[in-house]
């Protein structure tokens, strides 16, 4: 799944032939490095780690902090303005810019900016999120 919103977002269908490969290379290897009996085990080995009653708790009091905080749902904060929002949304590009490693950029290649405006957009989209 991550490497076919890679392949849509960043175009790699008409990308390079060198590109495509390099992609394509990745994803093999990464088949590679984990047989099926690999990843199971892994998938029991966080089972059985993380699906018990304090985790599940734990996660449950964070939700109800999170949407609750301090007994209380949800009050309006005071509405931003239109310079607030211009620098959130600035901020939030340059850090999803810095967060992808830039030898991902180096295989991308012209694409990359593209590709992170589609995605810095579709994370702006209340109905995608």
């Amino acid at each position: 799944a991550a490497f076919q919103l890679l392949r849509n977002i960043f175009d790699l269908e008409n990308a390079s032939f060198f590109r495509s490969r390099v992609i394509a290379a990745i994803k093999t290897m990464t088949l590679a490095i984990a047989t099926v009996q690999d990843f199971q085990l892994m998938l029991f080995e966080t089972h059985v780690e993380y699906m018990n009653g304090d985790w599940i708790s734990g996660w449950i009091l964070f939700v109800v902090d999170m949407f609750w905080p301090n007994g209380v749902f949800y009050t309006k904060g005071p509405d931003l303005t239109e310079q607030e929002k211009s620098d959130l949304k600035t901020n939030c590009k340059k850090i999803l810019e810095t967060s992808l490693p830039d030898q991902l950029k180096t295989v991308l290649g012209k694409h990359t900016e593209e590709g992170l405006d589609i995605l810095h957009e579709m994370l702006q989209n209340r109905l995608v999120l």
